[in-house]
């Protein structure tokens, strides 16, 4: 991140301002020097009145102060989350190995947690879903303590959280209602969903179809508003196959769910819940097949 006194620096001298203008009536000549040095800071009001002076919002002048890190940042996440997307799990582990260090991630929060949740997503796929959780715990203790949760908190939380612990999923779900305040927030409206259905499987897997359905319904709140037929698919075939272990016959709504996937051109993800269900020991007596 480039330096405050830096920044100011090089705007005056790009709008062919001295010192002297830049602070007459704000602060003295000697202490706008020692602050373009970064050996002296202003009060609040006083570099307001410097910004302002400089023909800046306070908004376009952080814009500014951060810029070159958010794009040193963006490199490192766009990077890794094209090969998580496109499954390059082996190229992604070099990645992470030789260039986004450990180094490289303790430069900033977002860095940090990235690195981190691509590391669980390596481990995940290399051990076929075997991860000590206890690795990527600094994620959720983050969470935890937040006193309340924003768009960021949401996406790494509904990005990380088949990392975790099925009891602590469970305790971030309760904190989940009380600490995100803005569930229409279009940037993460689409997460949510994604956080539930997963939570909702990690009930199922721990025998626990009762709480499977409660989430299954939450995420179904949010699908239904969101217009977004892929997670509410997602949903109902979690709450079908909790209904079979509840004893209540829903293998034929099951069948239909698969099937109504593949329609729609996402096969891979009918098998993944068809092989789920045989996992589950739910009898569907149906095969996979292209329709």
């Amino acid at each position: 991140m480039a330096a405050i006194g830096e920044l100011i620096r090089k705007i005056r001298m790009d709008k062919g301002m001295t010192q002297s203008e830049t602070s007459k009536g704000i602060l003295s000549r000697s202490h706008l020097s020692e602050l373009e040095h970064n050996n002296y800071y202003p009060t609040y009001d006083k570099m307001i009145l410097l910004i302002n002076r400089l023909g800046l919002s306070l908004e376009e002048f952080e814009d500014e102060l951060h810029q070159k890190e958010f794009y040193f940042e963006d490199y490192y996440i766009k990077r890794t989350n094209d090969l998580s997307t496109r499954s390059k799990i082996d190229e992604l582990a070099t990645f992470l190995e030789n260039e986004f260090t450990e180094e490289i991630a303790s430069r900033s929060l977002r860095l940090y947690h990235k690195r981190l949740n691509m590391l669980g997503l390596v481990d995940y796929v290399q051990h076929k879903g075997q991860v000590n959780s206890d690795l990527y715990q600094p994620i959720f203790n983050y969470l935890l303590k937040c006193q309340n949760w924003r768009s960021y908190e949401v996406t790494l939380l509904s990005n990380a959280i088949f990392l975790a612990e099925y009891f602590v999923a469970k305790v971030l779900a309760k904190q989940f209602l009380t600490k995100f305040h803005n569930d229409w927030n279009h940037s993460v409206a689409h997460k949510i969903p994604v956080f539930f259905n997963n939570l909702s499987e990690m009930a199922l897997m721990n025998q626990e179809p009762n709480n499977a359905l409660n989430y299954c319904a939450i995420s179904r709140s949010y699908t239904v508003k969101n217009h977004d037929l892929y997670n509410q698919l997602i949903g109902n075939i979690t709450a079908h196959m909790a209904n079979c272990i509840l004893l209540i016959g829903k293998e034929d709504e099951i069948v239909k769910d698969l099937q109504l996937f593949i329609h729609l051109g996402y096969e891979d993800t009918a098998d993944y819940y068809h092989n789920l269900c045989a996992e589950l020991k739910i009898n569907l007596n149906w095969r996979l097949r292209a329709i």
